[in-house]
């Protein structure tokens, strides 16, 4: 069951534009986190902190995909927040903080928000173009 669903992951990627792909991983973070902190709630710190390293790897996959040369300071100044952002999950790991998950989840939310504008001004400025000409415009900080 679980090679259907990878599968069918694999093929809910394929041709989609990378900003669609960016925003389906702010999502998977957004999702852990929240996860996560209802089994924080309930102590059940096992079940949750398997969600935190769920949500650090999304972060971590935003991170180590970011573009620095094409993305110049936007790029680093992402990086900046998603080092923050897993900075942040060790120390509700660590102290079982469960305040930090707002803070977190509010840095993502408003990334996530952020990208849905940029998807509806590109979508704004060029709707003859399609998806490859959208793909093309954010390889830059991907």
């Amino acid at each position: 069951m679980s090679n259907q669903a990878g599968a069918y992951k694999t093929v809910d990627t394929l041709g989609k534009p990378q900003i669609d792909l960016i925003l389906q991983v702010y999502d998977g973070v957004i999702a852990e986190l929240i996860s996560a902190r209802a089994l924080y709630e309930q102590q059940q710190y096992t079940k949750g902190y398997d969600h935190l390293e769920r949500a650090e790897r999304f972060v971590t996959h935003l991170y180590t995909t970011l573009d620095s040369d094409a993305g110049g300071e936007i790029a680093q100044n992402l990086g900046k927040l998603y080092a923050w952002v897993i900075g942040k999950l060790h120390e509700v790991q660590a102290t079982k903080e469960r305040a930090r998950f707002d803070e977190c989840l509010k840095i993502m939310e408003n990334l996530r928000a952020g990208w849905v504008a940029i998807k509806a001004g590109l979508a704004q400025s060029a709707p003859s173009t399609g998806a490859a000409a959208t793909t093309g415009q954010l390889q830059v900080v991907g």
